[in-house]
């Protein structure tokens, strides 16, 4: 089994659209990437998605906290059976601590509702900040930077351990290559 971590906001969750609405008071009931519809609906059986995604705090400052996060996700509807972590600390940290090789080297994970053991993890994000505590901990998970176009991460460089992907698509062919 493989285990496929989506992060949320900008990856999975079209943001910029959501907040662009809610400023002028006309939300739509769907912000989902419509490549992350497409990625969702045609995963093998062999691989579990499940969503992942940092809220940040910044003083008294709500926006980008874990209610808002959890607010958001119910503006993506197709994701609401998914394990939904929200963490205030980055991600790669969460799951450098939350990740252990176990045995004949299957993966056991333990991040808040995402639970279970996999002979393979892949984190895919749009934020490269994420994958740094990962590579520094060696870590076995398959590392993708999605750097879609004209979105706020998507000029930031990651390091050559981590793949580069511009859609879910990309993702998707990857996955369907997989044995």
């Amino acid at each position: 089994m493989i285990l496929l971590l989506l992060d949320f906001d900008r990856t999975v969750f079209n943001l910029s659209r959501f907040l662009h609405d809610e400023a002028n008071a006309s939300l739509a009931l769907d912000y989902l990437f419509e490549d992350a519809g497409r990625l969702l609906g045609a995963l093998p059986e062999n691989v579990t998605p499940a969503i992942i995604s940092q809220a940040t705090i910044i003083g008294e400052d709500l926006q980008g906290g874990v209610d808002w996060q959890h607010h958001k996700f119910a503006f993506a509807p197709a994701l609401a059976d998914l394990p939904f972590c929200v963490t205030t600390m980055n991600k790669g940290f969460v799951l450098a601590a939350g990740v252990t090789i176990v045995r004949d080297g299957e993966l056991a994970v333990d991040a808040g509702p995402i639970q279970g053991t996999y002979e393979e993890i892949i984190l895919i994000d749009d934020n490269a900040a994420s994958f740094k505590p990962l590579i520094a901990s060696n870590s076995q998970i398959a590392m993708y930077h999605l750097a879609r176009p004209g979105e706020k991460y998507s000029d930031k460089p990651a390091t050559a351990s981590v793949g580069r992907i511009t859609s879910l698509d990309e993702a998707q062919s990857i996955l369907l290559a997989k044995p």
